[in-house]
């Protein structure tokens, strides 16, 4: 007989409270019996495969927009964490990340777009800061919260777009290669302009901002 879902919260409420309150003794016995542990796991999840599968489904897309803020949150407050863990990861395995980019191209080309149409601001936020980068006007003492304001400003720019049919551009206040003086690739040299003002301005800098 299928457990109801009444039946189901209150069998995750029981156990969550249960956890919180033998945090340390649940902890200690997962470590004395780490490979059990696993082992069970695995032999249950391959014996149950079908139906943990379609359960996930199922909350996800019941629950969508709790998954998407929690996800958020906990990357707000684990930024650098996050970011740190993310590089480490890239530099010791660069070698399965490229035969897996090669073996799945078409896959990541697909997916590239789609997220290029979806995020437009993102998208237009990274080849700024490739193109900045080049030129060697990104400094060195940004900080993840910098990097954090500079995506947010390209993702109002896109959003202002969409939400007024205007096209809007973030612009450099202090050119990043200015005849006279050039500037950086950070945020407090950045501002959004409709792409007609931006175009106006040109590639100069006349100290009047």
């Amino acid at each position: 007989m299928a457990i109801s879902e009444e039946r189901r919260e209150r069998k995750n409420a029981y156990m969550k409270a249960y956890y919180q309150a033998n945090k340390e003794n649940t902890r200690a016995y997962y470590e004395a019996n780490k490979d059990r542990a696993s082992a069970y796991d695995k032999e249950y999840y391959q014996a149950n495969k079908e139906k943990l599968t379609a359960y996930k489904k199922s909350y996800a897309q019941a629950n969508r927009e709790k998954i998407a803020a929690d996800k958020k949150d906990y990357h707000e407050a684990n930024r650098e964490k996050i970011a740190t863990a993310s590089k480490e990861y890239r530099q010791t395995n660069k070698e399965k990340l490229a035969e897996y980019r090669e073996a799945n191209k078409e896959k990541i080309t697909a997916y590239r777009k789609a997220y290029g149409r979806a995020n437009p601001g993102k998208i237009n936020a990274q080849t700024s800061k490739r193109r900045a980068a080049k030129i060697q006007r990104t400094p060195n003492w940004l900080t993840v919260d910098d990097y954090h304001a500079i995506r947010t400003l390209y993702e109002t720019a896109a959003a202002l777009t969409k939400s007024t049919g205007i096209e809007h551009h973030v612009d450099h206040i202090i050119p990043l290669r200015g005849k006279i003086v050039s500037g950086f690739h950070c945020p407090t040299n950045l501002q959004i302009l409709t792409a007609t003002e931006n175009h106006n301005k040109y590639n100069k800098f006349t100290g009047e901002h």
